[in-house]
């Protein structure tokens, strides 16, 4: 496991690499984990987490380069704000409420269950009679 200091410490193209190392042994985890070689489980976890620390840095990296540099306090805020297409971050509309009398006045059309084939037994027995 890779501390996240020395991550840090890692150039974007180096830290690239090590995501898609880590991937990588996740995925040959994973079938190990299937066949019934893996002795450790844990590890997959561990690769797992690995992996969101590397994305999470990459996505700081590009954050903040996206970000201008302003002594202002807030400017990032209005910065990350004027970023977001237009009605992001906005609530979805309330849907209607239908009352419970509108629910019942119109209930769904029920199909007959398909008729079953008689057992075996049960075939001899009315074939008998």
């Amino acid at each position: 496991m890779t501390r996240p200091s020395a991550l840090r410490e890692l150039n974007d193209d180096e830290l690239a690499h090590h995501l898609v190392e880590a991937k990588e042994e996740t995925f040959h985890l994973r079938f190990q984990l299937a066949l019934g070689k893996q002795d450790n489980s844990a590890r997959l976890g561990e690769i797992r987490r690995e992996v969101a620390r590397v994305l999470t840095l990459i996505e700081e990296r590009r954050a903040d380069a996206a970000l201008p540099v302003s002594p202002q306090r807030g400017a990032a805020q209005r910065a990350r704000g004027a970023a977001r297409p237009a009605g992001a971050g906005k609530a979805a509309p309330k849907r209607k409420a239908v009352p419970a009398a509108a629910k019942k006045a119109a209930p769904a059309a029920k199909k007959a269950a398909p008729a079953r084939k008689a057992s075996a037994p049960a075939r001899k027995a009315r074939a008998s009679s």
